[in-house]
């Protein structure tokens, strides 16, 4: 046998009572707080899903920002470049580097670059004296 008791508080909720043949009250066992393991599962595959979904598309996002934080300072250090030439009234290069402080021409301009003012021969390499603007 079932009865129906309604708490009052903020909401109207419903609870059920088993009773045995005697009358005495039984646990119900109809409803339990948490969740089941199908339930569990079909969540973890929905999330596996939307993040297999998700990474190819963060991937293509880090690329698009590595080149575009690449030009912008490239960018930057050729305007250094020029404004150091007009104000030092002297040749100034720019070529890449793979060790910050000669010029390279192996590789490729990823691996970094320097900017330096050329004081004497102008012959696009670093010499003693020549100071390293920026790297």
């Amino acid at each position: 046998m079932e009865h129906i008791h309604v708490k009052r508080g903020r909401r109207v909720r419903l609870f059920f009572l088993r009773t045995s043949a005697s009358g005495d009250a039984l646990p119900s066992h109809d409803r339990c707080a948490g969740i089941t393991l199908i339930e569990l599962l079909v969540s973890v595959a929905v999330f596996a899903v939307l993040v297999a979904l998700a990474v190819p598309w963060f991937s293509t996002l880090q690329e698009r920002t590595s080149l575009s934080t690449f030009t912008e300072n490239l960018a930057r250090d050729l305007a250094l470049a020029r404004s150091e030439a007009v104000r030092r009234e002297l040749r100034v290069t720019l070529c890449k580097s793979a060790d910050h402080a000669s010029c390279t021409t192996a590789g490729d301009w990823s691996q970094g670059y320097i900017v330096f003012a050329e004081t004497d021969s102008g012959n696009a390499a670093v010499d003693a004296g020549e100071p390293i603007i920026a790297v």
